[in-house]
């Protein structure tokens, strides 16, 4: 049986990796917060999130560097990159490969 370390992850990856935002929803809370280094999140800007770094970059993908869990709360340190073919928060498409 998976934990629920390992359910958040596969959902993550389906939801960044694939574009399958409904897979992270399906596991999240209600009152989801996505706490980053600029901001909380809620489900909706991280979807929103999603959508934009697909329109924006070819080949894109995530990956997973580290990730915890104690009885309350799940952290995920991950990467992702792809190629700059569409306008993102405002910068036009460079053709470059971003990470």
């Amino acid at each position: 049986m998976s934990t629920m370390l390992e359910k958040v992850g596969q959902a993550w990856l389906r939801a960044w990796c694939a574009g399958e935002t409904k897979a992270f929803e399906d596991i999240v809370a209600p009152n989801y917060v996505r706490h980053s280094k600029t901001a909380d999140e809620n489900l909706d800007d991280v979807i929103k999130q999603i959508e934009a770094s697909h329109g924006a970059f070819t080949e894109f993908n995530v990956e997973i560097l580290n990730a915890v869990e104690d009885d309350e709360s799940i952290a995920i340190h991950w990467q992702g990159g792809g190629i700059h073919t569409g306008e993102f928060m405002g910068v036009p498409p460079t053709g470059r490969k971003v990470v």
